[in-house]
């Protein structure tokens, strides 16, 4: 079934960094997060610059976790992921300790905890950027294919039906239903829309669209399964 309003929940690609929290906020996170992105992932310590930097958010519970370490990650690898901070209370020392141009949100006790998925949605909301296979990477924003940050040309109609596929990345799309959507009122033979398949697959790589055999096609990313 295609997203008929087009609108993609960008942060079902998203992998969150939890540090530092008791059994509670634990699950409460895990709760309130687990279905809505991608991966979370709770540690009581910062891991390496290499794994790090693969996260897209930190949540950092400033009661569980002593904040200046992070602060110091950050200076020292010049790191700009955007942080949120909970804490029991907030008061000067919170203040002095996540004074960090990363930081996004400072969450107080567990009203605000409940509403932690607008937060993340805000904080991620302009790193609407997919990291695909083999140094691509597909912006939302602008709807534009890059490899190693080199833009990739597309054409009107690859451009078109590469976003419509991963709009709708959990679902097999009909021949009929591309058609639909990315030719409109035109229509397209099944030659046709094969062409512009794999023209999009010479450009970028040969999985990022598998067939599905007398029905249509998938979005076939591996950074997604």
């Amino acid at each position: 079934m295609t997203n008929k309003n087009n609108n993609i929940e960008f942060l079902n690609f998203k992998k969150i960094l939890i540090l530092g929290t008791n059994i509670g906020i634990k699950a409460s996170i895990n709760k309130l997060l687990e279905n809505k992105v991608k991966e979370l992932k709770f540690n009581n310590k910062i891991m390496s610059i290499e794994e790090l930097v693969l996260f897209d958010l930190i949540i950092v519970h400033v009661n569980y976790f002593k904040f200046d370490n992070l602060n110091i990650f950050y200076k020292e690898y010049g790191i700009n992921i955007p942080i949120i901070c909970i804490t029991s209370q907030f008061d000067e020392n919170t203040m002095l300790l996540t004074k960090n141009n990363s930081v996004k949100n400072i969450l107080i006790g567990e009203v605000q905890l409940e509403q932690i998925h607008m937060y993340v949605t805000i904080a991620l909301n302009e790193r609407k950027k997919i990291q695909l296979e083999n140094h691509h990477i597909y912006c939302l924003q602008s709807a534009r294919l890059f490899y190693k940050l080199q833009e990739i040309k597309l054409t009107k109609y690859e451009s078109k039906l590469l976003k419509l596929m991963i709009l709708n990345k959990d679902s097999i799309l009909t021949y009929k239903e591309i058609e639909d959507q990315v030719w409109g009122e035109k229509k397209c033979s099944i030659y046709s829309m094969r062409n512009i398949v794999n023209k999009i697959r010479d450009k970028s790589f040969q999985s990022i669209i598998k067939n599905i055999s007398k029905t249509g096609y998938l979005f076939n990313n591996s950074e997604f399964s």
